[in-house]
């Protein structure tokens, strides 16, 4: 048959010949509706086929304009616009080749794309929705994001003091072509900076407040605010006084007193001697004059006030200027050293002099000769014998030192005379020799051992008190011991002189015999090579045991007759000397043991026709040979151990096998533990593999079987080589059913007895064929439509289909419409306008096998809906100066995959999603605009909008009032006030009484302890705060209706001479603000107001009374404290009628010192001595001895006491002199 293809009544292309199959015309574009027609070549029959084909042109989707886009700064977003569009058309914006959102449904007109943060090249391709023809739109718009400038950190910032240039602000880095503005509040503050790759300054700033940066892109015009803050403070300085005093004094004396007429409480004041300040000199301020610890480095000195707090100083007004006489230089004491007993001592002298200087040499406490006149050189004070040498200097003004170092005279004793003694007086040669020793020892003491008087033995030995033990000697000879003293070198021969002789050993002959033996044998013969008389000769074993009785030496070879098993030694002793000697060498005897019996392995029952089962041993050793037995027969060639399991293969012979090991080297034999037995089983008898057949894929399958079985044998079914799961049946003795098989193959059958295990493949096999289901394809189609009066549904299909099959729609699960046949591609159901689910099924008409497809096409339809969007600030709509605010849109009704569109002030703005956010200005309108990607919206697009407030950044700050004071009497009632600056709408305060929470609200009030420290918390709501709390402390002090107790300390003392001038110091405990007022005999001094009296008018028995007030919160409370002077008639420097003068020496000293001088009287008496520190308290109380009118007595101090002045006072009945010395341990 030939076929004719028509486009309406005219024919298309040439006939095509019929193959008994299907036919392909080729492809054609006309549009038309084709048809065929056959036609009989030999008789000219001719008839149209059935059906036709229709081909149709769709247009493209029109060209419409894409325009938009342009730069953004990085966090805004950009939009497109599509200058039309086209109901039935999906337009899909592309980002090169990234589809950017869902496709956009035409609308009829204009479609914007917005919401656009992803830099590129953006274009549309429209895409029939109904033909699926695609067309890209013209115009392809670029969107470039611009980066914010890197947020850096401010730096800098601090505290100054008044008056300084103030403290930098900067810039951790910067960046080029970026401009930073510094900002002090939120006000401008200086130019912009040009960044420059670095770091940056905005030089010092001298006003205090917060300081923050915001940078500008110079180009892209993109702002970011830097990070953190850097906050400027400016500090007072303190008040300026006036400094007095000065004066002239000599080195090493108590010093003088500098004064500042007021001070500043909670103010340090120190002084400083010309550029450089007096190490320890720092006091607090009181609110009233200041004195200075006595200062005694000459030079001009002024007082310096610091705040503590704030670090701020000041110089005080005046200086003071101190004059400092010096004392002797400190020339070295040279000299001293070692001499022996009863010698004539050594030289001791002064390194150097001056003159117009006495230097007097003195023994510990006591004078050595007359003082020596320096000469401006050395001085020598002869020889001394001896004690510890130290030298006191006088000058012209009395002025004493001591001079450096001491001079050690030391007299050395000889070693004491102890016995040597020996532990014997001869030892065998080559033994430990004979142990000399020294009957006792000195400690500290060397002794050396002497050989014939002049060879050493060893090394020298220590004394320890005890004997002493040069160890054993060795050589003959006699031995003598000579101490020396090791310090200073002092010699002495110890008594004794023991001798030493060494004795010969016996001849060493050779340890002959031995040998190896075997086992059960009584062992070897073992000798000696020859042998002395006079000598006994002893058989010892390796381990030290003698065996059997010595033997007498005979002259010639002796024997120990046979041994067993073990190594061998001889010990030959002299009868005369017992002086012993091993003989040479050492025999072994040895006793080789039989093979070690290991266990023979393996063995067992094999199935008939196998290879039969392997026998082994379980372990062997090297050097033994293992013969397989069977019955007692050997099987094959012996095998040699291996120090492993070695196997003799597969035995296929019944019977009893055993193992037979023979040692290579000594012929040793010994049957292994153990046998193996091998036996043969029986296989299972055979039957036929029945069933198989064909059925549909996916079916149950057809049955196999076998036609019998066998009890006690086990029938496994097998789909090919791999057994099928669950398939294992016991025999019963009849035909078995393995059931129903669905996988298609081949199937046998393995039979395997339970007894002995043994298997064999049943007769045959069943063949199952499983024909194929209809392929399965996917629903296509559906979807939602909007409710018209117009609308036919929406089309539903299948995305293939076989030729040869039948395809029958259903809906929710009945069948709908006529079924359609299959044509090698997808296929149509046409327009489905009922809700619900659709799915298909396909049917094979030759095997009659179905299958569902896969899938299903959803139709429904969407009402009418109407869309709106609302607009939320993060930060509300007051925000911070410079600070990026973020803006969030939220749909109704806004679909999957709604647009943004946001505006400032009506430009375009945003990527297009539903966030923006950027750095504000005051007054922006914040506009967003919602286009629904609902079908059915109506209209398509909301907007909403905001204005936005912009405050500038501030630091909240937290001020407490207190009221009546933060000083205040015991038992008062504090009412605190919490006021802020910058906490918002709402501030929150918290109170706290040492760090406990104690109250909350603006006010909290309780009767305070002293100490107690209350901390108000605000925790601010203002929205541009710099942090979010701020807290301020209030340090309580309480004070109790209590007198001060007050004390006087008078410098010298309050016994003086007349005109001696005293300083008296009142200390006030529990004194506030002190207020001070000095009387004499119930009479008020005029000007008398400090804590420090000065006075050289007092009389005799003058009553010195001084009232302290304290002016506190508890009011004012006094106190007051009285004392009697004594005052000499004619002075303490008329001690006893003091003739000359009498001195302290040396001054400073370490606590040692010397008091030396001469009264005016011959008789002898007692002084009695105070020493008191500068607060009086009395550290030292004794007494020293006048003789015939002299003073001379060392005094020496507790080591414990702190270094400082110090004042030693002398007394005689009613007179007493004073003196003042600096201790410096």
């Amino acid at each position: 048959m030939n076929y004719q293809l028509y486009n309406g009544t005219t024919p298309v292309g040439g006939m095509v010949t019929g193959t008994g199959g299907p036919i392909v015309f080729g492809t054609y574009t006309a549009s038309g509706t084709y048809t065929v027609m056959g036609m009989n070549a030999t008789t000219g029959c001719s008839r149209t086929m059935t059906g036709t084909a229709v081909i149709g042109i769709n247009s493209l989707p029109v060209a419409y304009t894409l325009t938009g886009g342009g730069s953004i700064c990085q966090g805004g977003a950009s939009s497109v616009t599509l200058s039309g569009s086209n109901s039935n058309v999906s337009y899909q914006l592309m980002n090169g080749s990234t589809m950017v959102g869902s496709p956009v449904s035409g609308t009829g007109g204009p479609l914007s794309f917005a919401g656009l943060t992803d830099a590129g090249t953006y274009m549309v391709v429209g895409t029939n929705n109904t033909t699926s023809c695609p067309n890209y739109m013209s115009g392809t718009p670029s969107v470039v994001v611009n980066a914010l400038p890197t947020v850096y950190t401010v730096s800098g910032g601090g505290v100054y003091c008044q008056g300084g240039t103030g403290v930098e602000v900067g810039l951790s880095a910067t960046n080029t072509g970026v401009s930073y503005q510094l900002y002090k509040g939120g006000a401008v503050a200086g130019t912009p900076v040009v960044g420059t790759g670095g770091d940056i300054s905005f030089g010092m700033q001298t006003a205090a407040g917060t300081y923050t940066v915001l940078a500008t892109n110079n180009s892209t015009g993109c702002m970011s605010a830097m990070g953190g803050s850097a906050v400027v403070q400016v500090n007072a300085l303190p008040q300026s006084y006036t400094l007095s005093g000065g004066g002239t004094m000599c080195a090493g004396d108590v010093g003088i007193v500098l004064s500042l007429g007021n001070t500043t409480a909670g103010i340090e004041y120190g002084l400083k001697n010309g550029s450089a300040m007096v190490a320890g000199s720092t006091m607090l301020g009181t609110g009233s004059t200041l004195d200075f610890a006595p200062v005694t480095a000459a030079g001009t000195y002024v007082a310096v006030a610091t705040d503590p707090v704030t670090g701020c100083s000041r110089t005080m007004d005046g200086s003071s200027v101190v004059v400092v006489n010096a004392v002797p230089v400190a020339q070295a004491v040279t000299g001293g050293g070692n001499y022996c007993a009863g010698g004539a001592g050594v030289a001791v002298g002064l390194g150097s002099s001056q003159a117009g200087v006495t230097y007097q040499l003195m023994n510990g406490t006591s004078a050595v000769g007359g003082a020596q006149a320096g000469t401006g050189s050395s001085i020598s004070f002869g020889q001394q014998t001896a004690g510890t040498y130290s030298v006191l200097a006088t000058n012209a003004q009395g002025c004493t030192a001591a001079m450096t170092g001491t001079a050690e005279v030391n007299a050395n004793a000889l070693p004491s005379t102890h016995m040597v003694l020996s532990l014997g007086s001869s030892y065998c040669a080559g033994g430990e020799g004979i142990h000399v020793l020294l009957g006792s020892s000195t400690p500290g003491i060397s002794y050396q051992l002497y050989r014939s008087g002049t060879i050493a033995m060893g090394s020298p030995m220590t004394g320890t008190g005890m004997s002493l033990d040069f160890g054993a000697q060795t050589a003959a000879g006699v031995y003598t011991v000579k101490a020396m003293e090791t310090t200073t070198g002092c010699e002495a021969q110890m008594s004794g002189n023991p001798s030493i002789a060494i004795n010969p050993l016996p001849v060493a002959y050779t340890v002959t015999g031995g040998g190896g033996y075997c086992s059960g044998t009584a062992g070897a013969e073992i000798t000696l090579s020859n042998s002395s008389t006079g000598v006994t000769y002893q058989l010892y074993t390796s381990g030290g045991s003698a065996v059997g009785m010595g033997v007498a030496g005979s002259g010639s070879a002796i024997s120990f007759g046979q041994q067993p098993a073990g190594s061998y030694y001889v010990v030959a002793t002299s009868n005369a000397t017992a002086c012993t000697n091993n003989m040479t060498g050492t025999v072994t005897n040895s006793m080789n043991a039989l093979p070690t019996a290991y266990a023979v392995n393996g063995g067992g029952a094999y199935c008939t026709g196998g290879t039969g089962v392997e026998v082994g041993m379980e372990n062997t050793a090297t050097g033994i040979s293992y013969q397989l037995l069977r019955n007692g027969n050997p099987v094959g060639t012996a095998m040699a151990g291996t120090s492993s399991a070695i196997s003799f293969g597969m035995q296929t012979a019944t019977g009893d096998y055993t193992v037979k090991a023979t040692n290579t080297t000594t012929g040793c034999e010994n049957m292994m533990s153990g046998t193996a037995s091998v036996s043969i089983n029986a296989a299972p008898g055979q039957f036929t593999v029945t069933g198989g057949g064909t059925f549909c894929a996916g079916g149950t399958g057809v049955s196999v079987g076998l036609n019998g079985s066998a009890t006690g044998v086990n029938y496994q079914l097998y789909n090919g080589s791999t057994p099928v799961s669950g398939a294992l049946m016991a025999g019963t003795g009849s035909s078995l059913d393995f059931g129903a098989q669905a996988n298609g193959g081949s199937y046998m059958v393995q039979a395997t007895s339970t007894t002995n295990g043994c298997s064999v493949m049943m007769t045959g096999a069943a063949e199952v064929t499983a024909n194929a289901q209809p392929t399965a394809y996917s629903m296509t189609g559906g979807g939602s439509y909007c409710a018209s009066a117009t609308s036919t549904g929406v089309a539903v299909g299948l995305s293939g289909s076989q030729a040869g099959m039948t395809y029958q729609l259903m809906k929710d699960g009945s069948n709908t419409g006529t079924p359609v046949t299959g044509t090698g591609s997808a296929i149509s159901f046409g327009m489905q306008a009922g809700a619900g689910n659709y799915t298909a099924v396909a049917i094979n008409s030759t095997t009659g096998c179905t299958r569902e497809m896969t899938g299903t096409s959803t139709v429904s339809m969407s009402p009418a809906i109407t869309p709106a969007v609302t607009l939320n600030s993060a930060n509300g709509t007051t925000v911070c100066l410079g600070v990026l605010n973020m803006f969030t849109a939220t749909a109704v009704n806004g679909g999957i995959s709604p647009v943004y569109q946001w505006k400032v002030n009506g430009s375009n703005v945003g990527l297009g999603t539903n966030s923006y956010g950027y750095v504000p200005s005051d007054g922006d309108v914040v506009t967003v605009e919602m286009t629904s990607s609902e079908a059915c919206a109506m209209p398509a697009m909301a907007s909403t909008s905001m204005t936005m407030n912009v405050s500038s950044h501030q630091t909240p700050k937290a001020m407490v009032s207190v009221m009546p004071n933060d000083t205040v009497c015991a038992g008062t009632m504090v009412t605190y006030s919490a006021t802020a600056e910058y906490g918002g709408t709402a501030p929150m305060f918290v109170w706290k009484k040492n760090g406990v929470q104690v109250g909350t609200g603006s006010t909290y009030q309780y009767v305070p302890n002293d100490g107690d420290n209350i901390t108000l918390e605000l925790t601010s709501n203002f929205p541009c705060r710099l942090a979010d709390m701020a807290t301020a402390n209030v340090k309580m002090s309480v004070q109790q209706p209590t007198a001060p107790v007050v004390g006087i300390t008078a410098n010298p003392g309050t016994t003086i001479a007349a005109g001696q001038s005293v300083i008296l110091t009142a200390t006030a405990t529990g004194a506030v603000n002190a207020g001070y007022q000095w009387s004499v005999n119930g009479a008020a001094v005029q000007g008398a107001t400090n804590a420090t009296y000065i006075s050289n008018k007092f009389e005799n028995q003058d009553v010195v009374t001084v009232d302290v007030t304290s002016n506190g919160a508890c009011g004012v409370q006094t106190g007051s404290k009285t004392i009697m002077m004594s005052v000499g008639t004619t002075g303490v420097a008329t001690l006893g009628n003091i003739e000359g003068e009498i001195r302290l020496l040396p001054n400073p000293n370490k606590g040692e010192f010397v008091v030396r001088g001469t009264l005016n009287t011959t008789e002898d008496q007692e002084l009695h001595v105070d020493v008191t520190d500068m607060l009086g308290q009395v550290v030292y109380r004794g007494a020293i001895n006048v003789k015939n009118g002299e003073i001379n007595s060392r005094i020496e101090l507790n080591s414990g006491l702190a270094n400082g002045m110090y004042m030693l006072t002398l007394r005689s009945g009613s007179e007493a002199k004073v003196f003042h010395f600096v201790l410096q341990q």
